[in-house]
């Protein structure tokens, strides 16, 4: 992982490490906006506000985690077992899992397998949430199952995932290769293992795959079929977002295109994913935000954030450092919001979670404006 996201990200990533793998379950699906219950801690219990900051789950919980499919995973005070409680805070599926995932498609994996939202275990084996009607089963030989269980892949190799393509990603003997849903290798098991975001391999009709060249790690892109559309010339390449990918060689950074060509020049000294049109890069220790055609659309004068959401926009504001803290500014580079924080996450159905020096967090709104005091 590059630079930007080492240390921009690395104190969300503590923070989500805490929460998730204290269950050993991945980050959850958020509900649609205006209907997300949003996680408070007061006295060392965890409820639900609203977006509008009224409390809607008064805090009772020793861990909880965001609502998915109107269920959220919860433990009470007390137990070291997790059940789900439904919008009004009660257990609708009693405390009785060491490891239980949110609900997706309709099912929950759970260390006894998958449940269904009656609490009723459907499936034996656990594995990952289910999308698109189908889930990768945990254990070896890696496998694919429909929502009856059913086994719809079957494999020899050590793991396997889908990517944003037609495309199977596979791992054998420690090397990445990709093959089709009738099992037929179509790209050889010669790259490196991608740790991030690796669902988003093939993305675009080109990815980018890492492999080992005179016991250096060199990044190029190759096409659905193998062949190398970008030489292995790179030092770190991202995966595409918004039709970018970001690109580093020695110690400068650029983006390229979906399209094989480099769209914006490696001159910056580290560089963010575009979010919302805008993506961040450093120059000459600072940050600022430029558009796809590579202008600097805000000045750099920004401090890396010292951790929570990495330095993007998220309903048109992104969180920014100044030397006296962490505030808010819009696109057009206007403080939006005072930069009185020690970090803060992006906003997310209108309000964002704001930390203070002393430990204290709460949520403010677009206007600045506390819709939950803080709290701790």
């Amino acid at each position: 992982m590059q630079r930007f996201k080492k240390v921009v990200a690395i104190g969300v990533i503590l923070l989500i490490v805490a929460a998730v793998f204290q269950l050993g379950i991945p980050a959850s699906a958020e509900l649609a906006a205006g209907d997300r219950y949003h996680i408070i801690l007061k006295d060392g219990l965890y409820g639900y506000i609203d977006s509008g900051g009224k409390v809607v789950v008064r805090p009772q919980f020793a861990f909880v985690r965001n609502f998915s499919e109107e269920l959220a995973v919860a433990k009470p005070v007390g137990s070291e077992m997790y059940g789900y409680i439904d919008k009004t805070g009660n257990f609708v599926i009693p405390p009785q899992f060491k490891q239980a995932y949110d609900f997706s498609e309709g099912l929950a994996a759970v260390d006894r397998g998958y449940i269904d939202k009656q609490g009723s275990v459907v499936i034996s084996r656990p594995g990952d949430p289910f999308h698109n009607g189908r889930a990768r089963q945990h254990g070896k030989p890696a496998s694919i199952i429909d929502k009856t269980g059913k086994v719809i892949l079957d494999t020899q190799y050590d793991e396997v995932w889908e990517t944003k393509s037609e495309l199977i990603a596979f791992i054998q003997d420690g090397k990445m290769g990709f093959m089709t849903w009738d099992k037929k290798v179509v790209i050889q098991p010669r790259y490196q293992e991608t740790r991030y975001r690796p669902e988003d391999l093939f993305g675009e009709s080109i990815t980018p795959v890492n492999i080992r060249l005179a016991n250096k790690s060199k990044w190029g892109f190759i096409d659905k079929s193998g062949n190398t559309a970008i030489e292995f010339e790179y030092d770190w390449a991202e995966q595409f977002q918004e039709g970018l990918a970001v690109v580093g060689k020695g110690k400068l950074y650029g983006y390229m295109g979906s399209d094989g060509r480099l769209a914006i020049p490696l001159r910056f000294e580290n560089a963010g994913n575009f979010n919302e049109g805008l993506a961040a890069v450093q120059v000459d220790g600072l940050w600022g935000f430029i558009d796809k055609e590579g202008n600097m659309v805000i000045k750099p004068e920004y401090l890396g954030l010292m951790w929570g959401s990495p330095l993007e926009f998220h309903e048109g504001l992104a969180a920014v450092r100044t030397p006296n803290g962490t505030g808010f500014i819009n696109k057009a580079g206007e403080m939006v919001i005072a930069p009185v924080y020690r970090t803060a996450e992006h906003f997310s159905d209108g309000i964002a979670e704001v930390y203070f020096p002393n430990g204290l967090k709460g949520y403010v709104s677009q206007a600045g404006e506390y819709v939950w005091e803080p709290s701790r």
